[in-house]
């Protein structure tokens, strides 16, 4: 079993447990001699093409973590603003993949920026 939140998949999973720790009471220490064994590998630069070397899911899954663990840490008087960066840098990221044309990967970024408006992890 794990403590890591199994809705994120991958990416923001270990902030994600970090909010959820602090929240509970518990401090959060930085050990540099500390050592963390990944059990799975997968690559994030396999693909070709003219997507580019980043699968497009991971692009979903990325922006999708990031506009949730924003949504849920920031306070009342923070969320405003947190939203408007998470906001404004998929705009960012819609603009440089329409350029590119990168068009599975646009689509992903407007799918992960809908799913996570109308969905929350547990």
């Amino acid at each position: 079993p794990s403590l890591l939140n199994e809705r994120f998949k991958t990416y923001f999973e270990d902030v994600k447990l970090s909010f959820d720790l602090r929240k509970a009471g518990y401090e959060l220490m930085y050990v540099p001699a500390s050592k963390i064994w990944h059990i799975a590998g997968y690559s994030t630069e396999r693909n070709t093409g003219k997507e580019g070397k980043m699968f497009p899911e991971i692009v979903y899954l990325h922006t999708r973590n990031k506009i949730w663990i924003a949504r849920a840490n920031a306070n009342a008087i923070t969320k405003p603003l947190a939203m408007l960066w998470q906001y404004m840098y998929c705009m960012l990221l819609l603009v440089h993949f329409a350029v590119k044309g990168r068009w599975k990967k646009y689509n992903k970024v407007i799918q992960a920026m809908q799913d996570a408006r109308s969905s929350q992890p547990c």
